[in-house]
Order: C-alpha cells, then structure tokens, then sequence
C-alpha cells in the first residue's frame, strides 16, 4: 500500500514544517553560518561565482535572530523588504492548517501580485550582480 500525498493531513505537514524551522532557528542561533560548515552554500554561486536573489538569506536570518536588522538588510536587502509579508503568510497557513487543519490555498487575487514578486526578484538578481559600485550594497 502506497502512501498518497492526499493521506497526509495539513496539521502533519504544518507540524513538521514548524519541528523544521524551529532546528533551523536553534542551529542558527547556536553556529554563526559563516564559520560553521553544515549549513549548506549557495548551489548557483558555486555553479557561477553569481549571486542568486536569495545569496545573503541564511546569514541575514542569523542576523535577524541576533537582533541586528542593519545586518541583515547588508546581507540580502529585498529578503529582509519581504519578510514580513513572508511571515504574515506563513501565520495565516499555519493557522489554517494545524489550527483548522486545511489546505492553503493561493486565492487567485493574488496571482497578479505574485507574479510581479517574481519579476522583481528575477531583476533583483540581475541588478545585484552589475559590475557598479553604487550597487554594491546589494551584494552580500
């Protein structure tokens, strides 16, 4: 008998996705991501030697649980821009699914405006690797 995604419940999948984030917190408040060598590197920078739109997110969340938000926003500055709105979405589906034990859904509103999230973090990762010093501070 095979297990069907469908046969997983939301809470579980909400439970364990919050063991998840609560280890991540724990280890990147324990080990500083930058000496440490078990957090994992940025796959496309190795491939590239170019920063991906999210290069800079681990140390900027370590950052963050430090209490430094000057930091962070040197780390990866349009991560820190999105973290509340990422944070306001991660609480309304963890409501919904270990609370009221449902699937989220993307209401389709807000396909428009996800949509231009991908433009600007595609042209955020464009823009962060121009040869300019004015855009050096987009740089981890």
């Amino acid at each position: 008998m095979s297990l069907s995604i469908k046969a997983i419940s939301p809470r579980a999948v909400w439970v364990a996705f919050l063991a998840a984030a609560l280890v991540a917190i724990v280890l990147l408040w324990k080990f500083d991501p930058v000496t440490a060598g078990f957090f994992p590197p940025c796959i496309f920078y190795k491939a590239t030697d170019l920063y991906c739109p999210g290069c800079g997110a681990t140390r900027a969340c370590d950052a963050l649980i430090e209490g430094d938000l000057s930091k962070a926003f040197g780390y990866n500055p349009l991560f820190i821009v999105c973290f509340p709105f990422v944070i306001f979405f991660l609480v309304r589906s963890v409501w919904l699914g270990v609370v009221k034990n449902e699937e989220f859904d993307v209401p389709e509103r807000l396909s428009k405006y996800l949509l231009v999230l991908a433009f600007v973090t595609l042209a955020y990762g464009v823009v962060r690797n121009l040869p300019l010093d004015e855009l050096s501070w987009m740089r981890p």
